[in-house]
């Protein structure tokens, strides 16, 4: 993306990105995911740079709001108040430490005081078990 904005001739962007260099640069083999500049970096200059670029999973949508909040909205899997959680969870989450690619539940508790269950099934696994109910 900086390529671009050089050979566009963007000196803001081509700035702003610069800004970031020694994120990922080859000297830093481990960028610290959880730092307050790489945090800045994904929240507001690579966003904007992919949007502008028109890359990545969402590069035609034109805005957050009229692009994923109202779909999700209008979903009917879940209830209102689900759909509703999904925002507030994901605005909870961005301002917590667990937005950062280093955090390891395991490094913050090594026991659940409740039960934790994980299940786990193919979804032909319920089409073969409803066709022979049927």
């Amino acid at each position: 993306m900086l390529e671009q904005y050089k050979k566009d001739g963007n000196k803001k962007m081509v700035s702003e990105m610069e800004q970031y260099y020694d994120l990922f640069s080859d000297e830093n083999s481990e960028p610290d995911m959880s730092s307050e500049k790489m945090h800045s970096y994904f929240a507001k200059t690579r966003d904007k740079a992919m949007h502008e670029n028109g890359v990545g999973t969402l590069h035609n949508m034109d805005s957050v709001i009229t692009g994923i909040f109202f779909p999700t909205l209008k979903m009917t899997d879940f209830t209102q108040k689900e759909r509703l959680n999904i925002w507030r969870g994901k605005s909870f989450v961005s301002k917590a430490e667990i937005s950062s690619g280093n955090f390891k539940a395991v490094d913050v508790t090594k026991q659940l005081d409740i039960p934790f269950y994980v299940l786990r099934i193919k979804i032909k696994d319920i089409i073969r078990n409803q066709n022979s109910n049927q």
